[in-house]
């Protein structure tokens, strides 16, 4: 007696049958209901993964970690070079009690980092001043690029978002001019005792980018050097050194973690188990790729000969997207007896999709 087993598959729900095929009976049927995958299903972009919000909170409380332990790693480079109020035993209690020393920073909390960001540039302030501007440029580290364009000036952050009142980096560099962001930022701070008038630009929600704050803490610590011999240029490299600059380590301020390796999410590869699969981008997955379609062509029922092949991808190699009718006349084959299959344009240009990609 044979049994087939039927399944029905849903985008939430599997339905099944089994059917004696001898007797032509259904011996069971039935369907299996679970939730849906996606939220929104079928609404194209709108569709989210049920996991995305909690994927979404996990990223923002890295982010809040990564923040804290950047400003604790910064307090306690300042304590040891007297440039806030916080001393050894103070981080001492902290790690002991877990308390924040709000009351000890209270009044260094209170300066105005815009302020002390514009006057650094033209007259000398404390060591304790000089820390808060750092503490502040590390709260405001602006935006750094990991693509591999370094960022694209006509995206949403460089145009900003007037719906939503953001301001661009465009908009932004054309304010500064030949200023700094701090001293710029200033010019527009609300002034004391007098009430906000709606329609002046705002001082936070704007992009910003990581070279405003470089070229800012390269400004500041030039003019400052000046009044204060503790500020050694082995203290610039801990507290803001870069390494794409020309300095041996990155400082605290601008230290940036490098990017998760996702070499484990690599698999192996079909021809040789042993080792991984070659990028797309990778020269000889593109030779591989144009041999694949070498292989593929024949006119009148016949493939090409060797010889033809080797010609095609020379020809290819040098030649972006071209024409069936210029492939052709590189074997020599131009004439109407030689019939080749249309579809061959086709997987031509996927080939060099990949080879632009």
């Amino acid at each position: 007696m044979a049994k087939i087993l039927g399944l029905d598959l849903g985008t939430n729900s599997i339905g099944w049958a089994i059917v004696d095929d001898k007797v032509n009976k259904i011996l069971g049927i039935g369907s299996r209901i679970f939730p849906m995958g996606v939220e929104n299903l079928g609404d194209g972009d709108n569709e989210i993964s049920k996991n995305a919000s909690r994927t979404g909170a996990r990223g923002v409380r890295r982010q809040f970690f990564r923040r804290r332990l950047r400003k604790k790693i910064l307090l306690k480079a300042l304590s040891e070079n007297n440039m806030c109020p916080l001393s050894t035993n103070d981080f001492d209690d902290w790690k002991n009690t877990k308390q924040f020393p709000t009351e000890r920073l209270a009044n260094w909390f209170a300066l105005n980092p815009y302020e002390l960001r514009k006057k650094a540039l033209t007259e000398k302030l404390s060591l304790e001043e000089i820390g808060r501007i750092f503490y502040h440029l590390i709260q405001r580290r602006g935006f750094l690029s990991n693509s591999r364009k370094g960022g694209s000036d006509d995206g949403a952050i460089f145009k900003g978002n007037p719906k939503e009142g953001k301001i661009g980096i465009t908009e932004t560099q054309d304010s500064i001019e030949d200023k700094t962001l701090g001293s710029y930022l200033f010019e527009i701070y609300p002034k004391e005792n007098q009430p906000f008038q709606y329609g002046l630009e705002r001082i936070r929600n704007r992009y910003t980018t990581r070279k405003m704050y470089v070229d800012e803490f390269e400004m500041i610590w030039e003019k400052q050097q000046q009044f204060h011999s503790d500020l050694r240029d082995d203290l610039k490299q801990l507290l803001g050194g870069r390494k794409l600059d020309g300095y041996k380590e990155d400082g605290i301020l601008f230290h940036q973690r490098p990017l998760r390796s996702q070499k484990h999410l690599v698999g192996n590869c079909s021809f040789e188990p042993t080792k991984t699969k070659c990028p797309i981008s990778a020269i000889p997955f593109e030779l591989f790729r144009i041999w694949q379609w070498v292989n593929t062509v024949e006119f009148n029922g016949k493939k090409i000969s060797q010889e033809d092949k080797e010609k095609l991808v020379t020809f290819l190699c040098a030649n972006e997207k071209p024409e069936f009718k210029k492939i052709r006349k590189a074997i020599g084959k131009e004439s109407a007896e030689y019939k080749f299959i249309e579809v061959f344009t086709y997987l031509l240009n996927i080939i060099f999709w990949y080879l632009t990609f």
